[in-house]
């Protein structure tokens, strides 16, 4: 009976919650101890579409200095010069929503709203990064995060710094075993 009130309940927890769900896909045959610099694919550019949030040049530059340091943090360094790699990353923020159903009679007493349905409205953000070798063009690594958001959130410098560790937790470090 009571079951029915904890669905907005659990979708708000959910949605304001800073986990991210990331799939990462490797190339088995790639020899990622070879490979020791890095550049962008596009010049210096974060493809962004969607929410014209993501056009905010400071957060582009966010996620940048972000993917820069934990790139370092795996042993490469950016060279604009010769890399070895060619780092793609790509970024959307799509308006998105739920319509909660819930019977009247299961809501507590003190539930503000009147109605059996309530629609919930958040931002699903996604991040592909994407790397190739410069000299075969071959893909080595992608990974994807998707996160839930509320509709106008604060993406702080920690924020931007915990979903790139997030997507590229996967990449191999050298040295390190799986």
């Amino acid at each position: 009976m009571y079951r029915l009130m904890f669905i907005p309940l659990f979708l708000l927890v959910l949605l304001s919650g800073c986990a991210v769900e990331v799939k990462t896909l490797k190339s088995p045959r790639a020899d990622f101890s070879a490979y020791k610099s890095f550049c962008w694919l596009n010049g210096c550019e974060v493809t962004a579409s969607g929410n014209p949030m993501i056009s905010d040049t400071l957060l582009q530059g966010r996620l940048q200095r972000a993917i820069v340091k934990e790139m370092k943090v795996k042993g490469l360094r950016l060279d604009a010069q010769n890399p070895d790699l060619l780092v793609g990353v790509y970024v959307t923020l799509k308006d998105e929503h739920q319509l909660v159903y819930r019977r009247q009679d299961d809501l507590p007493v003190f539930w503000p709203s009147k109605t059996e349905t309530e629609m919930l409205n958040y931002l699903k953000g996604t991040i592909v990064v994407a790397m190739a070798e410069r000299q075969s063009g071959t893909l080595v690594y992608e990974s994807i995060g998707v996160r839930y958001m509320e509709l106008n959130p604060r993406l702080t410098r920690g924020d931007v710094r915990r979903v790139v560790r997030g997507i590229l937790a996967g990449y191999p470090v050298p040295g390190k075993k799986p």
